[in-house]
């Protein structure tokens, strides 16, 4: 006799938030890298700035984007969590694309603006990891604001995911 367990789903992230600074404009593009291993999922759940959850735009068109209602608890204030499914269960890999954009001022020579990074955070998830990769304009410079914390620098060459490298 044996004893027969489906066993849980293991469900790992990677996260590339990809911020373009150009003039007048900043666009945005975070791609999910999504592995689920040993047993399928029904939904991927992100959840995004209220802010800016009606600028966003799904890119991935096998999978659809529902509001989760009601509102689960351990969604932080000013969030909103974003369910995404597909027709069948999810398994192995998959890839979520959101894109959105930000009007900015015009910079004049020598002027500044902060531009804030959204934080997207997928839940429900055994393991996570993201990078922040920021390009720019040419007559454009970038420079972190006061001390991040959380983060470290990496090199672009060598360390930028591999399936990033690709987009």
């Amino acid at each position: 006799a044996v004893a027969v367990q489906r066993r849980q789903p293991l469900v790992t992230v990677q996260q590339v938030l990809h911020t373009k600074i150009e003039p007048g404009v900043v666009k945005y593009t975070a791609i999910f890298y999504y592995s689920v291993r040993y047993s399928g999922v029904r939904s991927l759940r992100v959840d995004v700035p209220t802010a800016i959850a009606d600028k966003i735009r799904k890119e991935t068109q096998k999978l659809r984007r529902s509001t989760i209602s009601p509102v689960p608890e351990d969604v932080e204030d000013g969030y909103t969590a974003w369910s995404f499914a597909a027709e069948t269960e999810l398994l192995g890999s998959t890839q979520l694309q959101l894109t959105w954009e930000e009007n900015i001022e015009e910079l004049k020579i020598g002027s500044s603006r902060n531009v804030k990074l959204p934080r997207l955070i997928p839940k429900e998830v055994n393991r996570t990891q993201g990078q922040i990769l920021v390009s720019k304009a040419e007559g454009i410079d970038i420079e972190p604001v006061g001390k991040p914390s959380g983060v470290r620098p990496i090199d672009p060459e060598q360390d930028v995911y591999s399936q990033a490298k690709k987009e």
